[in-house]
């Protein structure tokens, strides 16, 4: 008979075992989620819908109850994404565009990169650096993309001085920019491989002052579009639209009491000629 409060020695390692094998699950849901969040601006609640995309992805059974776990962890702390009506599995899922893409697929399906595990690294990622440069060329010069495209991935594009007006208000805005192009190939239970590609674009927008001159703060938007590997499909669009008014006003108003309270200045101010810290220099609004 055991002494109260202890169990046996078997059931203390089957219980480390399970939840070794738990959490290496989470881990593995969590880095997936990675590639199903927007690429600027990463709020919690849109981190969640990251999780359960990238998890019914993969496995659409969830026989193991994960994303009930993830969904009532976050309720509980009081984290809900915006915009979203209900806290479901269904109803936080990233969805597929609103509007009709023609250019981006048709480009995605003549890219011609091979892709494997053998390959020398820094020579996969030059090729994908490549491929990102390609498909710039492709959608935004040789075959550029609709204004309704554009509009619907969530940027604008200015004139030929890069002067553009966003919601009323006019500013300047720069090219978009494609930061990346990663292939994403994931095996789920039943053995059947997911072969994705993974592009996240961004571009600046500096809003005019309230005299009508040129700002001197850049804010920016972006998006992270999933497509199937073979077809070129637009699977996710997961936007963060550049000049939205609620998160340029969120981020005026950080930098307004951050200007206020001194102990920010280590980790957000510059100093003349550089940075004084690295963490500022992630932060930088340039």
């Amino acid at each position: 008979v055991l002494p109260e409060g202890e169990i046996p020695h078997d059931l203390v390692n089957r219980l480390a075992d399970e939840a070794a094998e738990v959490a290496g699950s989470i881990l593995e849901i969590c880095i997936r989620a990675l590639d199903y969040s927007p690429p600027v601006d990463l709020t919690f609640g849109e981190y969640l819908r990251a999780l359960i995309t990238a998890d019914r992805d993969l496995v659409p059974d969830d026989r193991n109850g994960y994303r009930i776990a993830f969904i009532s962890a976050f309720r509980e702390r009081g984290i809900f994404p915006q915009g979203v009506p209900a806290l479901s599995v269904n109803a936080l899922i990233w969805q597929k565009p609103d509007f009709t893409m023609s250019v981006l697929p048709e480009a995605i399906k003549r890219m011609d990169v091979e892709w494997r595990r053998t390959l020398n690294r820094h020579e996969s990622f030059l090729k994908w650096n490549d491929a990102a440069h390609d498909l710039h060329k492709t959608i935004f010069e040789k075959t550029p993309l609709p204004p309704a495209e554009l509009d619907g991935l969530g940027f604008c594009m200015g004139d030929g001085a890069g002067r553009a007006y966003i919601d009323g208000i006019k500013g300047t805005v720069s090219k978009v920019e494609i930061h990346s192009i990663r292939p994403a190939r994931r095996v789920n239970n039943d053995g059947v491989i997911h072969s994705d590609i993974v592009i996240e674009m961004t571009q600046r927008w500096k809003p005019d002052d309230e005299n009508g001159m040129p700002g001197n703060r850049w804010y920016r938007g972006g998006c992270t579009v999933v497509c199937d590997f073979d077809t070129g499909d637009v699977r996710y669009l997961i936007r963060k639209r550049i000049g939205h008014k609620g998160r340029t006003a969120s981020e005026q108003k950080f930098h307004a009491g951050m200007a206020g309270d001194p102990s920010h200045a280590a980790f957000f101010k510059e100093k003349a000629g550089g940075h004084s810290e690295p963490f500022a220099m992630l932060h930088r609004s340039i």
